[in-house]
């Protein structure tokens, strides 16, 4: 099995065209390992943009490309055409997080209209990975440069240039190499095609609003008294509050009123149910 580190540059600008924020790739870097972990195969690409011809001031700082680098790239078409040639069959690809596979997606969506990308078989997030080797609070993700410190026993950071896509591949696979652990890698990978990855990645969740939707369970609208047990008398049909259904119930036993607002959102392959309840005593004695 080869394994094939990639990381990205990108420079975002706002695309009229898309109404919203867009990160166009303007640097591809990617190394090969073979099963042994030993580099087989680079890629060093500068492409030039074709949404802008000028970096932001962010960019140009932090990756040290400058306009006149881009001005002499070559198109994303020939990009993704060297991309997908780089890539073998059984090739892991990883990254480190999957912020470079969301670019990855949405550049080629746009300028290829590539959604699937079929040539990436398997995946796997390296910094997920690592940081399983690292103890971090809860949520927190670590910079590249930061695993490599803390993993990597006499790293010299200085031999790599950070923020250029090529040195980050590299520095990616010492990391890699490092904490290599034959039975623990396969939990980490993915299969692209059963996991349904980039349609995961693509969709977005969103709350049910319609009462009658064919995925909304309703007995979630439903409750029983919390003192009794018993059910309860609805006094007001569900309705929908902002994103949220409201029921209003009466206990005739205990004379507690319950407000129950229920939120159903929609993911990608199930619904997610979230019920807060507020009570209070009637003034009926």
């Amino acid at each position: 099995m080869n394994y094939i580190a990639l990381d990205l540059e990108w420079n975002t600008i706002y695309n009229r065209k898309l109404k919203r924020f867009f990160c166009e790739i303007i640097e591809i870097g990617a190394v090969k390992l073979n099963k042994n972990l030993k580099e087989t195969a680079r890629l060093d690409l500068i492409v030039k943009p074709e949404l802008t011809k000028r970096l932001s001031n962010t960019v140009k700082r932090l990756t040290r490309i400058t306009n006149d680098d881009i001005s002499k790239g070559i198109s994303f078409k020939e990009a993704a055409k060297k991309l997908r040639k780089f890539f073998s069959y059984g090739s892991v690809l990883m990254t480190w997080s999957n912020t470079d596979m969301l670019v990855l997606h949405e550049n080629f969506s746009f300028f290829e209209n590539d959604e699937k990308l079929l040539f990436i078989k398997k995946y796997m997030d390296l910094q997920k990975y690592a940081s399983s080797f690292i103890e971090l609070p809860k949520g927190r993700q670590i910079a590249l440069s930061d695993a490599a410190e803390v993993l990597c026993a006499n790293m010299d950071l200085k031999a790599y240039k950070l923020h250029r896509a090529l040195d980050d591949c590299r520095l990616s696979c010492a990391i890699f190499r490092e904490i290599f652990d034959k039975k623990a890698v396969p939990k980490y990978i993915t299969d692209m095609k059963k996991t349904q990855y980039f349609d995961r990645i693509k969709f977005k969740s969103y709350f049910i609003t319609k009462i009658n939707h064919p995925n909304i369970d309703k007995s979630h609208l439903e409750m029983k008294c919390t003192c009794n047990g018993k059910n309860l008398i609805r006094t007001r049909k569900a309705k929908l509050a902002g994103k949220a259904f409201v029921v209003n119930y009466n206990c005739n036993e205990c004379g507690k009123r319950y407000y129950l607002q229920v939120r159903f959102r929609q993911t990608f392959d199930k619904v997610l149910v979230s019920r807060v309840i507020e009570t209070t005593e009637s003034k009926r004695r």
